[in-house]
Order: structure tokens, then sequence, then C-alpha cells
């Protein structure tokens, strides 16, 4: 499976600047667009994009994933662990791939140290009382098998904005009965695109989103 046999669904989530100008200029036959009129955050843009593959492309491909385009990804990051992914699913169809900004030697991830400290906080945050979850949690680049089961985890609204990914892997557990199959791959490169700064109001917004992620995660512990 390489990237040439790959439909991309590009998701303007309200953008204000030439986004959606960009999009129309690919003139794919592989391309689809999809334009919302209000921005309603990263979960929402990402559930409309899989709900319009899933009514258009469910018979003709095996995998699903979701990447924010905002450049900061390494194209071959990309085919690589669109290559791993396949690999892996060969062995169990009940796995998913998340990718992984960890500064290893070798590696080149470029990350403001609020950033990378914030993003330390939430990780370990979602992470207490589970020992499987991801180490990145919130690395928007993640593969899964393209099915009626991963489909019906975006059939209804997510509670928060940024936190589809472990939304996700909630609704999993709760209608699996059982913890979702992780392979973590660090990516080879990441630079933080500059511009993207958090106020205090989204500060207040992340911790209580924070909140409910972890009211979500008690309801796992009550049925595995």
């Amino acid at each position: 499976m390489s990237l040439s046999n790959t439909f991309w669904v590009f998701v303007n989530d309200g953008s204000t600047d030439n986004t959606q100008d960009i999009i129309d200029n690919l003139k794919k036959n592989n391309i689809k667009s999809i334009k919302m009129l209000k921005n309603r955050g990263k979960s929402e843009a990402i559930r409309a994009g899989v709900l319009w593959s899933s009514k258009n492309l469910l018979s003709e491909y095996e995998s699903l994933g979701y990447i924010d385009s905002d450049g900061a990804f390494a194209i071959s990051d990309v085919e690589r662990l669109n290559k791993i992914f396949h690999e892996k699913q060969k062995v169990s169809n009940d796995i998913s791939i998340w990718s992984s900004r960890v500064a290893l030697s070798g590696r080149e991830i470029n990350r403001t140290p609020f950033r990378h400290i914030l993003g330390r906080i939430v990780s370990l945050v979602v992470s207490s009382g589970s020992n499987n979850i991801a180490y990145d949690t919130q690395c928007g680049f993640k593969y899964f098998s393209f099915n009626r089961n991963t489909l019906n985890l975006f059939q209804a609204e997510f509670k928060t904005r940024w936190f589809i990914d472990i939304e996700i892997y909630v609704r999993y557990a709760l209608a699996d009965k059982k913890r979702m199959k992780i392979w973590e791959e660090p990516l080879m490169f990441w630079d933080e695109i500059q511009g993207s700064k958090i106020n205090s109001k989204q500060i207040y917004v992340l911790i209580k989103e924070l909140m409910v992620i972890k009211i979500m995660q008690n309801k796992i512990r009550k049925v595995l």
C-alpha cells in the first residue's frame, strides 16, 4: 500500500486564509474537499472527513487515517507510517498506529519548551491509571482499520475539541470491552508551526476538557 493509492479528504475548518484556494488548485481525482462554514474544532473536522469517507470509500480502502494539515509532518514519515501500519495489520486487523513526537537521537523534533511541557502534563494526566495508552496522545497523525467497528467510533459528536484521540480510545474500550491495541511509532521529523499561541482562555478550555476526559476514563475501569 503506497500513498499513490491513498484518497485524501481535506476538511477546511472555517479557515479565513488561502487554505481553500490551495486545496481547490490541487485538482486530483483522489481528493475531496469539505468546507465547514464554522470552526467547530479539530474533533468535528476529523469526524466530518471520516463520515464522508464512510459513505463514499468504505468498499475501496482498507485503512483510515487523519493528519493535521499544517505542514508540521514530513511526507517521508507519512509514507513510512503508512507502510508500518499495513505490515502490522497483517498480524492484527485490530491495531492502530499513533505517531509520537519523541526527541530521540537522530530525529529532528522541533517544539517550544512551553508546548513540550504542556504536552507532557496532558499525557501524564490522561495516562494516569492506564499503562497502555500512548506516550504522546496528542500527535495529530493516526491510522486505523477502515471498517464498521472503527466508523462506529465516529458516529456521535465528540464532547471535546482537543482530545478526539482519547475519546476514540475510550469509545473503543466501552464498545468492545477491551483496550485498543496501539502501536506507537516515533516520528523522524516534526516542526512546530509558529503562530498558534495558546492563550489563557484556551488553557481554561483545556483544563475543563481534561476533566471531561478523566470522567470518561473512569467509565472504562467499570467495564474492564
